[in-house]
């Protein structure tokens, strides 16, 4: 080793795994002019003959055309590192390229490893995370600020004006600027988050999305759910006082649906005609995806399900009882209550995922699902309101709803009828195979979907309340629970005085409160059906229905006094929804609700054909849904 590399090396610390040039980047010659590659090769030679050999450094010189000083100062860029503690290497040696990381910046980098303090206040000032005493919190950073305020952290620990950076004439600011631009450009996400709301949305919904380790891999392992909002408007049949039936329009109906992520298989929707869904919607939503489907009774001309239309349950078998693993939704409202959650986790045992509103990216399946609703269906009816206001497809939606009688009964054939045909419909994320030859594919190749239980399964559409069992023996007072401001009882329950003070177990469809079922806390034996006193066990109403039943409870409106509650306060509701909008479709739900939970039958017993022909489907070219079931009216022509 010659004296002046000795000498070199001795007023340095670096190691020996460091000065390897062998363990350094390499870098591709190839990508470069022939100008700048012979000047890095010449660089690079010298470099390798100062530290791997003991020529002088004359010889270095006169052998590579590289100056003394220039060798020094290359070797010292070389063996200079980056914030992430890594040798720049042969990097710094390439032509007419500035490097990111100097000496200077590994000074400031020094400075705040040694002093953490300053480091942790600097650091999240720069990431907008705090800001400097006596100034506003901002979305943009002016580094010339920080840089002042840099130095007086450095004069309050002590650093002396000799040192780095007040012996330098800029006070290193443009090394402290350097430094400031790689740390926030390493902390990209960060970055993006203070820069603005949408962009916070944008770095957490982005967040792990491309990980394939999170990424399902069979059915039912992940689903989503969410609801949207239907750009259109319907219509519905009010009775007037004078008797006759006029029709109103009516807006605001959602569609909630669920997913399956790996199959694309729409599990189960549910429409309703509140002016924002809630928690009820969300669990009436939930229960139908997990029920068996029952083709509709279409009342519409030309409107028919095709042979292998339809949803996995119960046109796949295996399907049927069949668990899910995790529930992504948004963080909306509705989402976040209570019940949902105790729903979803105690009910179905299902991981409860919630994520950001209004970002598709977590939940990209279904909000792809409602757009090609939208566009397939929604966006090509005479009523739609398009996407937006000033969107060409809205063209007096409201008059056209009421001059072509759109009636919300027939949007939930057509909803069914397109959703059924969309299940059937080759797609071409899973391979161009419709989503239920996709579902049974999975299930052929031998995989076993874990199932419910039978007492689980039965369980599902109950909710769960502890009562006490009233009555009085001295004054003739028969036992009896009340739940919901109404007595429930039975011919069991009424000639038992023994059980009264008993606590009981109510297990209740809130679809349908004329009966709940009871067990005995204390011996869990079954009491059997208690059937609600008066007209409440005779009119069909869900639990929503009877709280704002109880809640109008007034002078005017007493419920205690009325023979039929339900039907008055549906009457009263329907004589205002002449003139208010958003009473209107609470009536509409309402009716709704009476519907669904009467014994009427609502759909046709339809035996499926051909269940396990789905692999004789033929690969359509279209992506798009075949409309050709639905009527020619339904449908605005388009050139």
């Amino acid at each position: 080793m010659t004296n002046a590399k000795r000498i070199f090396l001795a007023n340095h610390s670096w190691t020996d795994s460091e000065l390897d040039t062998h363990l350094w980047k390499s870098i591709d010659t190839g990508l470069l002019s022939k100008a700048d590659q012979a000047l890095f090769k010449r660089r690079k030679l010298a470099i390798d003959l100062f530290l791997n050999t003991n020529t002088t450094l004359k010889e270095i010189s006169l052998t590579t055309g590289v100056k003394k000083p220039d060798i020094y100062r290359f070797i010292q860029r070389c063996l200079a590192t980056d914030l992430m503690g890594e040798i720049i290497g042969y990097q710094a040696l390439l032509p007419y390229q500035r490097n990111k990381i100097m000496i200077k910046e590994n000074t400031i980098a020094d400075i705040l490893t040694t002093y953490p303090q300053i480091g942790d206040e600097i650091n999240a000032i720069l990431l907008g995370k705090t800001a400097i005493p006596g100034y506003p919190k901002e979305n943009s950073i002016v580094f010339t600020v920080v840089h002042r305020y840099f130095l007086q952290l450095c004069l309050a620990n002590n650093l002396s004006s000799k040192e780095f950076p007040f012996n330098l004439k800029d006070q290193g600011l443009r090394s402290f600027q350097r430094y400031a631009k790689s740390y926030i450009e390493s902390h990209y996400d960060a970055e993006i988050a203070r820069r603005s709301a949408s962009g916070r949305r944008l770095a957490y919904m982005t967040r792990g999305v491309a990980d394939p380790r999170k990424q399902p891999v069979y059915p039912l392992e992940r689903v989503e759910f969410d609801g949207h909002k239907i750009d259109a408007y319907f219509t519905g049949g009010y009775k007037m006082p004078s008797g006759e039936i006029t029709k109103k329009e009516i807006s605001r109906i959602w569609i909630l649906a669920v997913i399956d992520v790996v199959t694309r298989c729409i599990l189960g929707y549910y429409i309703t005609f509140n002016p924002e869904y809630n928690a009820d919607d969300v669990i009436k939503t939930l229960t139908n995806s997990m029920q068996p489907w029952h083709p509709k009774e279409l009342t519409i001309e030309g409107l028919v399900y095709g042979d292998n239309d339809g949803f996995p349950n119960p046109n796949i078998p295996e399907s049927i009882n069949a668990r899910w693993l995790e529930l992504y939704l948004d963080n909306g409202r509705a989402n976040r209550a209570k019940r949902v959650q105790e729903f979803v986790t105690q009910k179905l045992h299902a991981n409860y995922c919630l994520g950001p509103v209004a970002n598709p990216i977590r939940r990209a399946h279904v909000e792809r699902f409602f757009r090609r609703l939208e566009d397939d269906l929604i966006h090509r009816l005479p009523s739609t309101t398009g996407s937006n206001p000033n969107d060409v497809k809205r063209q007096s939606p409201v008059e056209n709803a009421l001059k072509f009688d759109i009636k919300v009964t027939e949007l939930e054939q057509i909803i069914d009828v397109w959703i059924a045909k969309y299940n059937n419909t080759p797609h071409r994320g899973i391979a161009n195979r419709t989503p239920l030859q996709a579902f049974k594919d999975y299930v052929d190749s031998g995989l076993l979907l874990p199932k419910y239980s039978d007492t689980e399964w039965e369980d599902l559409k109950m909710l769960q309340y502890y009562r006490q069992i009233v009555g009085n023996k001295k004054s003739g007072v028969r036992p009896y629970v009340n739940f919901e401001n109404v007595q429930y009882t039975s011919d069991l329950l009424r000639q038992s005085p023994q059980l009264i003070g008993k606590k009981v177990l109510l297990k209740v469809n809130p679809d349908d409160l004329r009966k709940v079922t009871a067990y005995l806390v204390d011996s869990g034996l079954e009491l059997g059906i208690l059937l609600a006193k008066g007209s409440w066990g005779l009119e069909p109403h869900d639990l929503r229905l009877r709280k704002a039943i109880w809640q109008a409870n007034d002078k005017t409106f007493d419920v205690k006094k009325l023979d039929n509650p339900v039907d008055s306060f549906l009457r009263a509701a329907e004589k205002k929804s002449h003139t208010d909008r958003k009473v209107r479709a609470r009536v509409q739900n309402r009716m709704k609700i009476k519907y669904e939970s009467s014994d009427t039958p609502k759909t046709k017993d339809v035996t499926k054909k051909n269940n396990n022909s789905f692999s004789q489907n033929k690969i359509i070219r279209s992506q798009k849904v075949d409309l050709s079931g639905l009527p020619s009216s339904f449908i605005t022509k388009r050139g």
